[in-house]
């Protein structure tokens, strides 16, 4: 009966935890990617059979551990996940924002339950992610689950609605209206579910706590440097 009552009371604060910081998704987001070095743990998106996107901050040992799907990356499961180290000779950095490219190889053979990429919508046009519902993935500094991919569901507004929170905001940049409270690893992605397919149309480029600042986030949007994507897939 003690241990019963035990679970329940566990059961409950886990439950009250999620709500705010978000729920551990296991192997629903099969284009989510862990990116570990030395001195960062960040997020990526595979794109292609072959290239991750990413930013730059999380780029800068000269190797960074890769682990496609990774769901849960505490721990090595070869039947869901691949992992391989990458050099600094696959890093593509954009000189022009905080973007950045692991091009790898050899390329993935094939796509599966566990591994596979999100769609790029290079011919969707910006205001079809304006006030809409989006999902942020990725990884706490602090989880619940540790090492575990969270998913969080946001709404997209009109930046000018985000201008109080964030000064700063300008047209390459994605507001959210939230009411988390956690933070999310750099490069972590944006998605819009169109018509049952996911596309990214935003990244974590900063540090950024949810629930911040009247509760807006503001995420760097990819469709101003699609040249830099498509060169690089």
């Amino acid at each position: 009966m003690k241990a019963k009552k035990l679970f329940v009371i566990f059961a409950v604060i886990l439950l009250s935890i999620q709500a705010i910081c978000g729920q551990a998704v296991w192997h629903g987001f099969p284009f989510t990617v862990a990116l570990h070095s030395q001195s960062s743990r960040c997020t990526g998106s595979l794109i292609s059979r072959r290239a991750i996107l990413t930013i730059s901050d999380c780029l800068i040992e000269s190797t960074t551990l890769v682990i496609l799907g990774a769901a849960d990356a505490s721990y090595t499961d070869e039947s869901t996940q691949v992992r391989f180290h990458v050099g600094a000779e696959t890093y593509r950095h954009d000189p022009n924002s905080p973007l950045a490219i692991i091009r790898f190889s050899p390329q993935i053979a094939f796509f599966n339950n566990y591994i596979n990429q999100i769609t790029i919508p290079f011919s969707t046009p910006d205001a079809l992610y304006e006030d809409v519902d989006a999902t942020v993935l990725g990884f706490l500094e602090e989880p619940v689950v540790p090492d575990a991919v969270y998913s969080w569901r946001v709404r997209t507004i009109q930046n000018q609605d985000c201008t109080i929170a964030h000064p700063d905001i300008e047209s390459e940049h994605i507001c959210v209206a939230d009411a988390l409270h956690c933070i999310i690893n750099s490069g972590s992605p944006l998605v819009f579910l169109n018509n049952s397919r996911f596309e990214q149309i935003g990244i974590v480029f900063r540090s950024n706590r949810c629930g911040g600042g009247n509760n807006r986030s503001i995420f760097l949007r990819i469709t101003p440097f699609f040249n830099f994507i498509r060169a690089n897939m």
